[in-house]
Order: structure tokens, then sequence, then C-alpha cells
């Protein structure tokens, strides 16, 4: 009566340092399955880190592969989005616990005990960091079973919910639904931007975009200005402003010998041609990458059978093209089941239960699963490799 296929989430957020130095120039967030609120928080949240270890290392040499920054306004929390908690699989020498045995939902994030029920009420030992608001959904686990209720309000500590749980004191309280932080989410304002430098001369004005790209426009006006930090401040403001457009300024550099004084709307439609003239720089610079030629890699095997996954007559020419004959199709295609390995995974039931067998030789007798529908499957165990093998029977 456990959740034994029930994998916790892959976290490699204090892996990424080790894993670009290893070689690695992309990565790929899961988002098939999940909503667009997970998404926006995950994706932001490894971006961070990733933009954390750029400027770390920016001296060496260490950059991004596309330019741009991206700009967001509010602060990722992994906690917050849909979680089994968490694990780095096998990215560790040490094996670590990789299976979440109790529940297959989220529980969130851990917010506290509780500490006093009254007759519509109960208070948690919580942080105060935690802020519960209404329309907040909490849950705990009662007999493996995850349970819910959503909170109605709150005052002086005391939690109000819709559903007075029953449940006792020192209940373990998770939060699987931050109204407020889904409703910044919701709202959220992302963009992505490329950096734009200016340089002021006498009579002219430079813009570089990422180092790579430059335009420059030129003013007629020569009058020095009689407060010089004054028409600086002018100068900066104006070229701050960038809002609408896909530039935000990162630097203003002044080289002229003196601080001229032009009006306000003067050095606004300045910045607009610029930044336009830029624009038009960068798309007649752009070069399209095409896809060269597909050199097909050789396949490690000459024949596959179903455990290939092969369903079509493309993805069969494709192996075929790699020096690999399909000999039987994916199950889906209704090819028998029966005795087949259905399954081959590094996470393995017997370790997770204290039952290996290279530290508890005497756990010998077989083991199966069994689903909701009665079906039963076969456990077998490659111990040298390490990994457990799923079979029908």
């Amino acid at each position: 009566d456990k959740y034994l296929l029930s994998m916790k989430d892959f976290m490699a957020a204090k892996k990424l340092e080790e894993l670009i130095d290893a070689g690695v120039t992309s990565f790929k967030i899961e988002g098939r399955l999940k909503d667009s609120s997970y998404i926006k928080n995950t994706v932001l949240y490894y971006r961070r880190l990733l933009d954390k270890i750029i400027e770390k290392y920016a001296n060496e040499g260490f950059c991004r592969l596309s330019n741009g920054k991206s700009f967001a306004d509010f602060e990722p929390d992994l906690k917050k989005s849909f979680n089994r908690d968490f694990c780095e699989y096998f990215l560790s020498e040490k094996r670590e616990n990789i299976c979440n045995l109790d529940v297959p939902n989220s529980k969130g994030e851990f917010l506290g005990k509780v500490k006093e029920i009254g007759k519509d009420y109960f208070t948690i030992d919580y942080n105060s960091k935690a802020d519960i608001k209404a329309q907040d959904g909490l849950c705990y686990i009662e007999n493996g079973m995850l349970r819910g209720f959503l909170v109605n309000k709150t005052a002086q500590k005391k939690i109000f919910p819709n559903i007075m749980p029953k449940f006792s004191k020192g209940t373990e309280i998770y939060r699987n639904k931050d109204a407020a932080f889904e409703n910044r989410l919701k709202n959220l304002k992302a963009e992505r931007k490329l950096s734009v430098d200016f340089k002021i001369y006498d009579g002219k004005i430079k813009v570089f975009c990422e180092n790579t790209v430059c335009a420059e426009v030129s003013f007629l006006e020569n009058e020095e200005a009689k407060d010089a930090q004054k028409a600086k401040n002018n100068w900066i403001s104006a070229l701050n402003k960038t809002g609408g457009t896909i530039f935000y300024t990162n630097n203003i550099e002044f080289l002229s010998n003196k601080m001229y004084f032009l009006p306000i709307s003067r050095l606004n439609e300045l910045r607009r041609r610029i930044l336009e003239k830029l624009s038009d720089a960068i798309s007649e610079n752009y070069i399209k990458e095409r896809q060269e030629k597909i050199q097909f890699a050789k396949f490690p095997k000459k024949e596959g059978d179903y455990r290939l996954n092969i369903l079509n007559k493309e993805a069969e020419e494709f192996y075929k093209n790699c020096g690999c004959s399909i000999k039987e199709y994916a199950l889906e295609s209704g090819t028998s089941a029966a005795k087949k390995e259905l399954m081959r995974t590094k996470h393995c039931i017997r370790d997770t239960l204290k039952m290996c067998l290279k530290t508890n030789p005497k756990y010998k007798e077989g083991l199966y699963l069994m689903d909701d529908a009665g079906e039963k499957y076969k456990l077998e165990f490659d111990c040298k490799n390490c990994e457990m093998v799923i079979k029908s029977l």
C-alpha cells in the first residue's frame, strides 16, 4: 500500500555549475504535462541561477550563447509549484532516496505543525514569513491519503478553513496553493531585452548593442549648458527611457569636452531615432543559421525490438539510416506484452525498502508489484548494474 513508482521531482540547482563545467550548453525544463504557472516559475528560477554563474565567471570570458537578459517582476520559488519533494536522482555519487512512498500528489511547502484546535479554527507553529492568506490551499496526510481544504480567513494567527479538518495536534500542515503567488504568476510581466551602451561625443551619439552592433546619430545643437550637472541628468534620464523597445540601458558614457544643453523633447527624439537605427542594423547584420545535412550516427545495435518504442514508418526509417533494423514495433501496436520487460530503471525498490541484496542477502524471495486493477508484475534485479526490471507475467 505504498506508491512505489512515485518519483520525487528532479532538482539540479546545486549541480548546475558542475554540469556546465562538464560541457552542458543547454538545459531542458520539463513542461509537457505542466501548467503555465509551473513553467514560468521553473524557467525563471533556473534562469536566475544561470545568470549568477555567468556573472561569477564573466572575467574569465564565460558568457551566454545567446544575447539578451530576462526581466521579471517577481521572485521564483520552486517549493510553490507542483512537486513531490526534490532529489538529484543520480547526479551524486551517494545513492539517495528518490521515491515518494507516501503520496503521488504535490504536498507543496511545509508550513508547520498543528498547535491549537478550536471549534472553527486552528493554529500552527509556522514561520511568520509564510504569510497565510484567504484562498490558500492547505493539506495534510491522513492514513496515506492527502487531505486538503481552503483558507476562508486568518485572524490573530488563527486559520479559519472552509471545512474544518479532522486532524489532531502535531499534524504536519503543507501549503500546495499560494493564492497570492499564483496571482503574481498569472499576471507576470516577463521579457527579454538587449543591453545597450550609449556614448555621447561632440555633435553625435553612438549606441552599442551587446558589443556586436552599433549605430549613431548626429545633433547640430552646440549650446553649452549653464548647469552641467542638470544637463547631464537630463541626458541620463532620456537615454534610460527605453520602455516599449527591445533594449535596456546598461551604461551611458560622456566623452565630450563640454556638456551640451538640449530640450527634453529633443533628447527623447534622439533616443528614438538612434534605437530605430540600431534595430535596423541588427536586422541587417543577422545571419540565419541553417541546419546542415544530417549525418546519421551509427546505432550500437544492429537490430531493435519493442523496447526502442518504434510505432511508425518514419521512426523505423530513421533507425534504418543509423544501421539498425526494427524487428518488432512498440507494445502500443498490439504486440504481446507477455513475459516482456516493461521498464528498466535505476530506481530500485529493494534499495528504497532497505532490502538490497548487496547489504541484506537474506531478502532473496521474489518481489511483485500489483496495480489498482489487480494486475501483477514481476520484479527482477540486475545488481551488477544496480538496475531494476519490471516484467509482465
